[in-house]
């Protein structure tokens, strides 16, 4: 049984590229952005989007389909279809997670895949978002789209809960990359009330400076979760608690930066099942430095609606993999720990400035598998 230990850091708004001497995706004008299959493309950021397709977005763009512990089979759901809804067997006591796949992806990418099998498994309505049409173009088109893309998946919801009368807190909308920002979008449509939004590793290109990004007022709480901060996903700060693991940058067992970013919905698959992700305040600078934190308790990840919480997060994060990980004994080598101390300090320095309490943690996860479906995408490169 391999375990690794993953220093967590928690970065606010300071000067990342002075302290580690990085270089971000966006400089130059020239962007990187990986597709579904892993092959990195390459845009220039003043390109202009194709506006005349823009156009054609509409309200049946979208695609919904629900999976249920009821049926082995999806059912598409159809907006202003109230059979659609009523004949299906959407389950009006259970909550509602909505899942949202990033550029190039569809009904069957692997994060889908992995999630829908997890939160099924636990009793939850699961609604997949399939907006391949808009994500399967060209990446500033893509992105030009995707407040379109929210709203209407937003008036779906509103929709999908006047019809079966379940409230909007109950809805869980979680996206990875370029889907964080469409359920961030969601989220304003339905005016802040969705139960909780997760963002997964933000995309960061063409984001930072964009006011339609995801924010910590889409929903009655926001969390991020950055695991490559300034490459793929965004650096800043989004939501009203964000987690920056390993620092943000990169993953251990990731020799690419696709595989950092896909990291955030691996890891928050396996917190689904066990809820194993627990946190303790630090109170001092020297017990964040020293991992030596013994106060009040948090839970990152796990199924639970009515969370709160507030703040940039940092945690060691102890895996015990179970069966599909092993590789992940392979380090993480691009901060170095003086960097990351270094880093710890002037964190804290600057953050007390800007909150009365910081919360920094100290987070042990055990890993397992989620089911058979699950299971053989979990933390893969």
């Amino acid at each position: 049984m391999a375990k690794i230990l993953i220093f967590i850091e928690a970065f606010g708004n300071f000067d990342f590229l002075k302290l580690f001497n990085g270089t971000t995706n966006n400089e130059l004008g020239i962007i990187k952005f990986p597709d579904e299959k892993g092959t990195v493309h390459i845009f220039n950021s003043t390109a202009k989007p194709n506006s005349k397709w823009l156009f054609n977005i509409g309200k049946f763009t979208n695609k919904y389909y629900l999976y249920t512990r009821a049926t082995l089979q999806y059912e598409e759901l159809i907006m202003n279809d109230i059979g659609s809804i009523i004949y299906s067997n959407f389950n009006t006591s259970s909550p509602t997670a909505v899942i949202v796949h990033g550029w190039t992806g569809n009904r069957d990418s692997n994060i889908n895949i992995a999630l829908r099998g997890a939160f099924t498994m636990i009793g939850y309505n699961v609604i997949v978002l399939d907006w391949s049409k808009v994500a399967d173009k060209d990446y500033i088109t893509s992105v030009e789209g995707v407040p379109r893309v929210g709203r209407y998946l937003g008036n779906f919801l509103s929709f999908l809960t006047t019809v079966t009368n379940v409230s909007i807190s109950s809805l869980h909308l979680l996206g990875h990359s370029l889907g964080a920002h469409v359920v961030g979008n969601a989220g304003k449509e339905l005016g802040g009330q969705v139960g909780r939004i997760t963002g997964l590793d933000p995309a960061g290109p063409l984001w930072s400076l964009n006011s339609k990004r995801l924010s910590e007022t889409d929903a009655l709480y926001v969390e991020a979760l950055h695991t490559n901060a300034g490459f793929f996903g965004i650096l800043e700060t989004v939501a009203r608690t964000d987690f920056y693991a390993n620092g943000g940058f990169d993953q251990p067992g990731c020799l690419t930066d696709i595989c950092s970013h896909e990291r955030s919905w691996k890891v928050f698959a396996s917190s689904l099942m066990f809820n194993n992700l627990v946190g303790y305040q630090c109170s001092s600078l020297l017990q964040f430095t020293l991992d030596m934190c013994y106060g009040a308790s948090l839970n990152f990840g796990n199924d639970e609606l009515m969370k709160s919480g507030s703040g940039t997060r940092s945690a060691v994060l102890l895996l015990q993999s179970m069966s599909v990980d092993e590789h992940l004994s392979v380090p993480a080598a691009r901060l170095p720990p003086t960097l990351i101390k270094k880093g710890a300090k002037k964190i804290w320095k600057k953050e007390s400035q800007r909150w009365t309490i910081d919360m920094y943690e100290r987070v042990i996860c055990t890993v397992g598998q989620v089911d058979a479906d699950a299971a053989k995408h979990l933390f893969l490169p």
